[in-house]
């Protein structure tokens, strides 16, 4: 077992983590009400996702939009794919490859959180 552990951290210190890297790394970037713009809060939020990507190469990215239950559906899925295209745009800027970002998407859907965690984009990491 310790051999393992051994093999793991020097594989881990050459670069070569991400194929044992558990799935589900997850970042979560916040927006104010009704906005789709990144603040300074949310510009470093997705800095840091792109920091992790890239560290782990091989991982894809999956991002996804949601909104809060106080505006009509149209409108939260607009919305929802606003805020994931920023993210997604920010990423692509801060240095992540376009083709390791599925294309944004909105959740209009409403989750039993509370408003403000709603009002998110969820970075998703997944091996290849």
């Amino acid at each position: 077992m310790r051999r393992l552990a051994a093999l793991l951290l020097a594989l881990g210190a050459a670069g070569c983590a991400s194929w044992f890297m558990s799935p589900g790394q997850k970042f979560s970037v916040f927006f104010t009400p009704l906005s789709s713009q990144l603040d300074a809060n949310a510009t470093a939020a997705v800095a840091g996702a792109a920091s992790w990507a890239r560290r782990y190469p091989n991982q894809t990215l999956t991002v996804v939009g949601y909104t809060d239950p106080r505006i009509n559906r149209q409108l939260n899925e607009e919305l929802a794919l606003r805020r994931a295209q920023a993210v997604a745009d920010q990423l692509v800027r801060d240095g992540v490859p376009i083709g390791r970002v599925t294309p944004a998407t909105g959740d209009a859907t409403i989750l039993p959180l509370a408003l403000q965690a709603d009002r998110r984009v969820d970075i998703s990491f997944a091996p290849p």
